[in-house]
């Protein structure tokens, strides 16, 4: 359609006549339409400006790429496993295997969801596209756009409408069903684009580059630290004078061996510093400030990049389980959430979804060693049945737990023979599934460290896992 057509168009909707508002409205990652339609509502929004955010924030700035990295690095290394709809683990799948060991030919799995986790971080969107192959109904590669490279195309025309197609610079125009666009939610303005934290955080990394800069500016052109002259103006120095001054002051004042040496000139000398004074050096300690700024913009505790001033936590310990609970698993469970549901689920047809194995993770080992032994000492005191501990412990396997062990099919408590032989076939279940082997290994190590007792841990592994004594204190090395 060209110009003209476009504007005669605009011009008889405007005045009641006929003609539709055209559907292709383009909104770029810079936050404007690439041609602006003839109406009193254009729109150009700073806060969506990505490239900004991604040249100048995270590209420039590097406290803002450590916090990111970090995260990212962390969330791309998590080990998941797939579950069905019940909970249990599921191990063969090979064209999901095949597609989440190998996304695309340029990435690992790890640097694929690095890389979506960046972008998410950076820009608050993550676009993920994928290809099937001609004759095939099966995604055969995937990949996660560079945001500021995507132009959005909406169904009515507005930022306000349905995304019905992204166009990707060197790749082409990908129908909205082949893409994934995760986005953190906006409230600044009713937009398919999703608000990126460094548009709150915008002027806080910019001080931070300028006083980067500033420091780089300070060594750099510090160069000499002082000035020394003649204390009279009535008794200059030839340039072969001053020449020999220097060398002499030189060798018997510069370098290390003579620390604390003190010169005795025979003439009168004044010496004016040049150096770095104490309004430089304020500026560049305060950086730090810009350090803590912006890892409270993601959530995280400043004292995980070398700030020891920063005192919210006694130990690294304590920071790095903090920064476990409220960064690392909050994003993975939301990303591997709607990926779950997007590629397994919608794609591959099958109702499964992606699990973060918690039992691997080292930095919340501690806290499932305290659990297990708190309900091991609540099983030896009778507070909890064996059945109520195994939920607590293992919730992703509950359904391993047959109807009528925790209550009978008739309403009952669930004693009796045949609750007897379900609770024998869960126990067996769970022995055998891998988040019973995990919890078995967990308890070993709970003891050995003397969290758990071993009074409580032969009392799980008899009541939760239905070992006999003997073997239970096999297991425990007893």
């Amino acid at each position: 359609m060209g110009i003209l057509e476009r504007i005669g168009n605009a011009v008889k909707a405007f005045t009641g006549g006929t003609a539709q508002k055209s559907l292709q409205i383009e909104v770029n990652g810079k936050g404007e339409p690439t041609w602006w339609p003839l109406n009193f509502e254009a729109y150009r929004y700073n806060d969506r400006n990505f490239q900004e955010f991604v040249n100048c924030g995270y590209g420039r700035n590097p406290y803002v790429w450590m916090a990111t990295d970090k995260v990212a690095s962390v969330v791309s290394a998590l080990p998941y496993f797939l579950q069905d709809a019940k909970g249990n683990p599921v191990t063969t799948e090979k064209e999901i295997d095949r597609l989440t060991s190998a996304p695309n030919a340029d990435e690992s799995w790890g640097e694929f969801i690095y890389r979506v986790v960046s972008s998410y971080m950076a820009t608050g969107n993550a676009i993920i596209y994928e290809t099937t192959a001609i004759g095939f109904n099966r995604p055969s590669e995937l990949r996660c756009a560079i945001v500021q490279d995507v132009v959005i195309y909406t169904d009515n025309g507005t930022e306000q409408g349905r995304a019905v197609s992204y166009s990707i610079n060197y790749v082409g125009t990908i129908p909205a069903e082949r893409v994934l666009h995760i986005k953190r939610p906006n409230i600044l303005h009713n937009t398919v684009w999703g608000l990126s934290a460094l548009n709150a955080g915008q002027t806080v990394y910019e001080g931070s580059n300028n006083t980067f800069t500033a420091a780089a500016s300070i060594h750099k052109n510090r160069g000499a630290s002082g000035i020394v002259s003649s204390s009279s103006a009535n008794i200059p120095m030839t340039p072969k004078e001053r020449d020999a001054v220097q060398d002499e002051f030189q060798r018997k004042t510069a370098g290390p061996n003579n620390m604390g040496f003190v010169y005795v000139a025979s003439v009168p000398m004044q010496y004016v510093g040049i150096g770095m004074n104490a309004t430089d050096l304020k500026l560049i300690e305060f950086n730090v400030e810009y350090l803590r700024t912006i890892c409270s913009l993601y959530g995280i505790d400043s004292s995980l990049f070398n700030d020891p001033a920063n005192k919210t936590y006694n130990n690294r310990s304590e920071a790095q389980k903090a920064f476990y609970a409220d960064v690392v698993l909050p994003m993975a469970t939301m990303l591997y959430g709607q990926l779950g549901k997007w590629l397994l689920q919608g794609k591959f047809k099958k109702m499964l979804t992606f699990a973060i194995d918690k039992s691997k993770l080292p930095a919340l080992q501690e806290d499932l060693n305290m659990l297990h032994a708190r309900i091991g000492a609540d099983i030896t005191a009778g507070i909890l049945t064996p059945e109520e501990a195994r939920v607590m412990l293992y919730p992703d396997l509950a359904n391993l737990i047959p109807a009528g062990v925790i209550a009978g099919g008739d309403g009952s408590s669930g004693t009796g023979v045949q609750a007897e032989s379900a609770n024998e076939l869960a126990q067996a279940n769970l022995r055998g599934s891998v988040g019973g082997v995990q919890g078995i290994l967990q308890i070993q190590a709970s003891y050995t460290q003397g969290i758990t007792s071993e009074a409580s841990a032969v009392s799980i592994l008899v009541e939760i896992y239905g070992f006999d004594v003997p073997t239970a204190r096999r297991i425990l090395g007893v």
